[in-house]
């Protein structure tokens, strides 16, 4: 499956799902987005590595289903946006810690 079919299979789910998938909603599909990230930092936490992973992947989910409501080809910006961050310099962001 690539990005495209999984967006397709996410807008289906949340067809059936009755969850908001339209760009009138995009302010509650970020913040379903920012609710599985502040749960996987609570997995990271706790060593949950099992439940970091589902987490991840719910966000992963709703990002798929946030571009969904745009419609936009998510297997080609996925790409460009790898070209570009390969051809970037990596710099470190003011208050993260040295460890990365």
């Amino acid at each position: 499956m690539n990005l495209d079919e999984a967006t397709d299979e996410v807008m289906e789910l949340a067809h059936v799902k009755r969850f908001p998938r339209t760009l009138d909603k995009i302010d509650i599909l970020l913040m379903r987005i920012q609710i599985e990230l502040s749960e996987a930092m609570e997995a990271h936490l706790e060593k949950n590595v099992d439940n970091l992973i589902d987490e991840l992947i719910d966000v992963l989910i709703q990002t798929l289903q946030a571009l969904g409501s745009l419609s936009c080809d998510v297997e080609r910006l996925f790409i460009d946006k790898m070209v570009k961050n390969f051809g970037r310099d990596f710099k470190k962001h003011e208050g993260i810690k040295d460890a990365i």
